[in-house]
């Protein structure tokens, strides 16, 4: 990243998918359905989840089809005035 970095000088947010040693803020989505164990439960970097299943967390949850929504919340995350 430190290479391409320059490159992007002019954008207020990124987002990347699945790069999770990374220093940045990090929001998992999450279905039930896949039969994974939460990344969130195994991690303390992960700030949100996006899932409209059933979660027992004390992280923010964010209903997976309210895009709207979820935009609204990463901006805030992220610190962009939107």
């Amino acid at each position: 990243f430190d290479k391409i970095e320059p490159l992007f000088h002019h954008i207020d947010l990124i987002l990347v998918e699945g790069y999770l040693s990374g220093p940045w803020k990090k929001v998992e989505v999450w279905r039930k359905s896949v039969n994974t164990v939460p990344i969130f439960s195994e991690r303390k970097d992960i700030e949100a989840v996006i899932s409209d299943d059933d979660i027992e967390t004390t992280l923010p949850v964010w209903p997976r089809k309210n895009i709207a929504f979820i935009a609204d919340e990463i901006l805030k995350m992220a610190e962009v005035k939107s």
